[in-house]
């Protein structure tokens, strides 16, 4: 056996080895995904195995719940139509350049920024249509009562989407928003706007929500940005009023286009998938008493005030209604959903009135 202390030939060796394998080594070190690049997750071990089956079960009851899921805009372009009415196209790549851009009244763009066209993602859900898990506090709570794993505690899962996240509640409807990029980032695979994070033992699991392919994945508590990401993955549920302040768009208008109450009243304006999403402000349309208002308990397309009547319509060939978007009514915020939709004004005591038609235009690619 060679003792290695006792000759110098070695070190000189291991010298130039090191020189050798340097190049390689630097190669290597700049093809490594950074953690912008790359989310610090892994697949867990044996022991989180639970941990994921429970996070799994609550997604697939979470995912049977969303209606909707797009960008939110942040300008919108507004025209005119030959009606005299107002239109926005939702199919629209190149708006005009020549509009003028409005500054967004919460201060959010300084002079001279250009306004940009989304300002992040969004995602509504039905939590009517839930049981186990419910809702609460800002969490999807799951009662681990049944099954395999039982042990009958609670477990919370929060909606995530990075370190802006947002989420209110407009009746049984869940509003999830986020202005700032997600976990994972779209240039990776089965990439999802939106996780569900369940913290268990110290420990931070995500799983994509609403369709993802990715797997789910155990955050690395050695990582430095862990802690960031932890901080992500909990509630931050806010009042209906508060969290529509920080997504109302800004509007450009062309064509004699010009704003008025009912573009006003727009707080929320998202598409996805050849859809819209528009969330109103009732208030706008009522006197300062607000001595009235009414709405069918079904289908909701008409909103009775004391000062407007609100209708929402759909697509008719004489007679026969073609096609009808979805409305809900939750005071004091009508949300409008669907492929096309018109919101039809008119005032209690007559006068003129306004509508807004919201649809793919055959102009637009």
């Amino acid at each position: 056996m060679t003792d290695r202390r006792s000759s110098g030939a070695p070190h000189a060796r291991v010298r130039k080895g090191i020189l050798a394998a340097l190049p390689l080594a630097l190669s290597l070190w700049a093809a490594t995904p950074t953690h912008a690049q790359l989310p610090s997750t892994d697949a867990g071990t044996p022991a989180d195995g639970k941990a994921f089956r429970i996070l799994d079960r609550i997604v697939k009851e979470v995912d049977k719940t969303v209606l909707f899921d797009g960008s939110l805009a942040r300008s919108v372009t507004v025209n005119k139509a030959e009606s005299g009415g107002l239109t926005v196209c939702i199919n629209c790549q190149n708006p005009p350049a020549s509009a003028p851009q409005k500054v967004p009244q919460d201060g959010s763009q300084k002079a001279g920024e250009t306004v940009p066209a989304q300002l992040g993602n969004l995602l509504l859900c039905d939590l009517s249509r839930l049981w186990n898990p419910g809702y609460a506090e800002g969490a999807f709570v799951y009662v681990n009562d049944a099954g395999f794993d039982a042990d009958d505690r609670e477990y919370e899962a929060f909606p995530v989407g990075g370190p802006d996240t947002g989420t209110t509640r407009v009746g049984p409807l869940l509003f999830v928003a986020d202005q700032k990029p997600d976990l994972l980032g779209p240039d990776q695979p089965g990439w999802s706007p939106f996780q569900l994070a369940l913290r268990r033992s110290g420990t931070t699991y995500l799983s994509p929500l609403d369709g993802g392919t990715r797997s789910p994945r155990r955050l690395r508590d050695e990582e430095a940005q862990s802690k960031d990401d932890h901080a992500a993955a909990r509630s931050h549920h806010v009042r209906a009023s508060e969290w529509m302040s920080r997504y109302r768009p800004s509007f450009s208008f062309g064509n004699g286009a010009a704003a008025n109450t009912l573009t006003n009243a727009i707080v929320l304006f998202a598409t996805g998938d050849s859809k819209c999403l528009l969330v109103l402000d009732l208030r706008k349309f009522e006197s300062k008493q607000a001595s009235y208002f009414w709405a069918p308990f079904h289908y909701h397309q008409d909103v009775h005030l004391d000062d407007s009547t609100v209708t929402v319509e759909g697509e008719s060939d004489g007679k026969e209604v073609l096609y009808e978007p979805t409305s809900y009514v939750e005071y004091p915020f009508l949300i409008v959903l669907g492929e096309y939709a018109r919101i039809r004004v008119a005032g209690a005591r007559g006068g003129p009135e306004m509508t807004l038609d919201v649809g793919s235009c055959d102009k637009c690619p």
